[in-house]
């Protein structure tokens, strides 16, 4: 089972570097962070996913049907690294491929379409509610502002 996090609870843990490397985070979406739910502590909220949900955030709202990465992410432990295609990066001006770093490529299959649906379906509704919440927040603070200067 793993755990979507809203930010706002794990962001004080981001300066330092081994309590954020023991909460064991697999990835992020807007918001959340995705992580084992044996790592999340009581205090914080979190929206519960299964494990097939929660892998399917590295495929949520891509169009393109593909994905790149650079030779150092961390979704070469979560997607296996035989299905990666080297794809490296051109020099706009020559039109020679950049070798440091490589760029890799990985073409999405259904079964990834219909996982990144699934966490989509999963986290829809905490998303609006979280982004209403953000555009009340910078309304407030431009009325809040505004009434400084008066």
């Amino acid at each position: 089972m793993y755990a979507a996090v809203h930010f706002d609870s794990v962001a004080h843990l981001q300066s330092n570097p081994k309590g954020w490397d023991k909460l064991g985070v697999c990835g992020s979406f807007m918001f959340w962070v995705i992580m084992p739910i044996g790592s999340v502590l009581p205090s914080w909220k979190y929206v519960e996913l299964t494990e097939y949900e929660a892998m399917g955030w590295k495929f949520k709202g891509v169009n393109r049907g593909y994905i790149t990465v650079y030779e150092d992410s961390n979704l070469f432990e979560q997607v296996p690294f035989e299905k990666w295609v080297q794809h490296p990066k051109k020099n706009k001006a020559t039109g020679n491929p950049i070798l440091k770093p490589m760029r890799y490529k990985y073409t999405m299959t259904q079964e990834d379409i219909e996982q990144g649906i699934a966490f989509g379906q999963k986290m829809e509704p905490h998303v609006q509610r979280a982004l209403k919440s953000q555009a009340r927040r910078e309304k407030l603070g431009r009325i809040r502002r505004l009434f400084k200067r008066v």
